[in-house]
């Protein structure tokens, strides 16, 4: 993996991970231009709120009072129908929403980008033939990145609240399973989001560029304006992709 130099960085610092928590990536691109070609997508965007099993306040860490969680809009499943969709709960206070760039053509489930989906499937991922994304695929086909899966545009507007969550159980679709997820914030919507690393610490962060983890709890508190972001799921050629971590601020 890598050059000698980040290898043994690595080594010195994973302990018996291969991979960190989160770490910022040194990648140039034009913000402003993948920006305006993902809020053009507004018009299609579609609910992503959260679950309701994310409201408890306490459950990993807080990011507002009780009364924001009580008053975000959510999803509900019944637990005695898990196949049955998800009941949506309307709340004065707006939740995540998006839309996915890719899809598995003909599969309907894999249309909103679940992360439930990204190791599922594989090699039958495809670019949605209806989004006008070019500068997007561009930027991300020149990515050391073997395989896209889901690649999703998510949003919380003006006064949205992302409650604390994790995506997935643990960290074995990095560790073992060879997915790369980076992340590209293009607005931060006024407020820094927050994840909690193993060690139970918590970090606030808003590097424009990062890879993560997404077992790793995280959340973000009310926004003061709309925050945006483009989450990129896939194998990579980890040789080229380590090359661009920057490992002197990784957390572990």
């Amino acid at each position: 993996m890598g050059s000698p130099d980040v290898a043994a960085q690595l080594s010195r610092e994973r302990g018996k991970k291969h991979f960190p928590v989160y770490c910022p990536l040194t990648l140039s691109f034009d913000s402003e231009r993948l920006y305006g070609e993902l809020i053009a997508l507004l018009p299609v965007f579609e609910s992503l709120a959260t679950k309701s099993t994310n409201l408890e306040r306490s459950r990993w860490f807080p990011l507002g009072d009780e009364s924001l969680y009580a008053s975000v809009e959510h999803y509900i499943q019944d637990p005695s129908r898990p196949d049955d969709p998800p009941l949506f709960v309307p709340g004065a206070v707006p939740s995540w929403c998006g839309v996915s760039l890719t899809h598995v053509p003909d599969l309907p489930q894999t249309d909103r980008g679940s992360n439930r989906y990204r190791r599922r499937h594989d090699g039958e991922w495809a670019w949605k033939p209806d989004l006008d994304v070019p500068y997007t695929r561009e930027l991300l086909e020149s990515l050391p990145f073997t395989r896209f899966d889901t690649v999703r545009v998510m949003s919380l507007p003006s006064g949205g609240f992302g409650p604390a969550h994790a995506d997935c159980r643990d960290d074995t679709p990095w560790e073992i399973d060879g997915i790369a997820s980076i992340t590209f914030l293009l607005r931060d919507g006024g407020v820094k989001w927050r994840f909690m690393a193993p060690d139970g610490g918590l970090h606030d962060v808003n590097d424009p560029v990062f890879f993560f983890k997404d077992c790793a709890p995280h959340g973000v508190p009310r926004t003061t304006s709309r925050r945006l972001l483009l989450r990129v799921n896939g194998a990579a050629e980890w040789r080229s992709l380590s090359r661009l971590l920057r490992l002197e601020d990784a957390v572990w």
